[in-house]
């Protein structure tokens, strides 16, 4: 039986904010590899659609992943479908069951729908994520009981990265020569994944004893450097004397130093110097300066809340650091409170311990939020970076940085008009 594979966003993605306003959610990192690939994997096929948010859709369909995108032509002749909600990581031993038309539900929620032919009737004029819930939601279909996990916060890909590392090299090969390595490993060798393309200085320590160390092709490893497994290097990323500790996912062409504890980044980032940042999420093109520090622990303990899309939410955990979105930048001796939701663009100055909510677009100066560099500023100093990278910023990707403007003005107003009346009283 032939079977056509269709991601989809659910009405919740702006809870994976900052990192998911310029993203589908299947295209962030959890583990080694981002969920669209974890979900293809699971398959053994990639899907060939996505209905996503409407803003995201020019830059989905200029991407490598040659999806039809909010395409209601594209499920007309189909005879079954898997719609599969783009944050869901199925278990890894977890089968699907395509026999009948169902809903998959895991921790209460719906995860996918598998669609034979006769249920495909309804779709004809949906145009993006939530007018396709709204249609599958209708069919009613009967529900079953699956097995994984469901991502609705960027805590829980932090929280969960450690154990999808593992769970990602299970069954792959061993890549490295153990005679190259005698000296630097502590644990077991077969835990051990480095690319032959990957460059590893000698005076590397790799601790294997919790879980494997990954290092794919292009990567290079400074002397001093300890790697702490379960990690995850991911191409072309170099590492300058850094200590990587459990549950890091570093994504592609990253420079990184310093201490790192279970956190992800995203690719193209930038956390060279000396500074700790611990149970955090870093989007693509972050420029953290010298001696930046993030907090992930509360001194007196408590669980950590963290304001996401205009809510408050108690995470119900004790651990938890910062959010960048991005392109978002810090300068040197930047220090951040637990918690921390920082959008794309932002621009962070030093000056004691800073707001853990600063709108995308924004600048923090003195400890107080105000208004960021003009567009035509912010886009230069982009197109600067990404060119410092070989890459280029795109009409398309440019289009889709206005919409986010746009689409986060009324928020940015509303922080930095509160931000202000304590001054104002001063002043008055």
């Amino acid at each position: 039986m032939k079977i056509d594979l269709c991601l989809y966003e659910n009405e919740n993605a702006g809870m994976l904010e900052p990192v998911a306003l310029t993203r589908p959610v299947f295209s962030l990192l959890c583990g080694t590899k981002n969920l669209y690939e974890k979900i293809s994997a699971k398959l053994g096929f990639a899907p060939g659609a996505c209905f996503i948010r409407k803003y995201l859709q020019e830059t989905v369909l200029s991407s490598h992943m040659n999806l039809a995108v909010n395409s209601p032509d594209w499920i007309e002749g189909k005879d079954n479908i898997l719609f599969v909600d783009g944050a869901w990581i199925p278990s890894f031993d977890f089968q699907f069951q395509l026999d009948s038309s169902h809903a998959g539900i895991c921790s209460g929620k719906v995860v996918y729908y598998f669609c034979k032919g006769n249920k495909l009737t309804t779709f004809s004029d949906i145009q993006d994520n939530l007018e396709l819930l709204e249609s599958l939601r209708s069919l009613r279909l009967p529900e079953k009981k699956v097995e994984g996990v469901l991502l609705e916060y960027l805590w829980d890909f932090v929280g969960n990265n450690a154990e999808q590392i593992v769970a990602d090299m299970k069954g792959s090969r061993q890549l490295t020569n153990p005679i190259e390595y005698p000296a630097g490993l502590f644990g077991p060798i077969d835990q051990l994944f480095i690319h032959p393309q990957a460059e590893v200085e000698p005076l590397v320590a790799f601790d294997t004893t919790k879980g494997p160390v990954v290092i794919e092709s292009g990567a290079k490893i400074q002397a001093f450097t300890r790697l702490e497994g379960p990690c995850f290097i991911g191409k072309e990323t170099q590492i300058f004397g850094a200590k990587i500790r459990y549950g890091t996912s570093i994504g592609t062409n990253c420079r990184v130093g310093g201490e790192i504890e279970n956190s992800i980044i995203l690719g193209y980032t930038n956390k060279y110097h000396e500074g700790f940042l611990g149970h955090s999420y870093l989007g693509e093109w972050v420029n953290w300066g010298a001696a930046t520090n993030s907090s992930d622990l509360r001194n007196d303990y408590g669980q950590v809340k963290v304001q996401v899309d205009g809510q408050l939410i108690n995470t119900g955990l004790n651990k938890v650091g910062v959010f960048f979105g991005d392109h978002s930048r810090t300068s040197i001796g930047v220090l951040l409170n637990t918690g921390s939701n920082i959008g794309a663009f932002a621009n962070l100055l030093s000056g004691g311990l800073l707001p853990r909510n600063v709108p995308a677009f924004a600048s923090c100066k003195n400890g107080n939020i105000v208004h960021g560099n003009a567009w035509e500023i912010l886009m230069q100093i982009a197109s600067v970076v990404m060119q410092r990278r070989q890459r280029e910023l795109s009409a398309e990707l440019e289009r889709l940085y206005l919409n986010v403007f746009q689409i986060t003005a009324a928020q940015r107003k509303k922080i930095i008009f509160e931000s202000e009346i304590p001054f104002n009283r001063k002043s008055a």
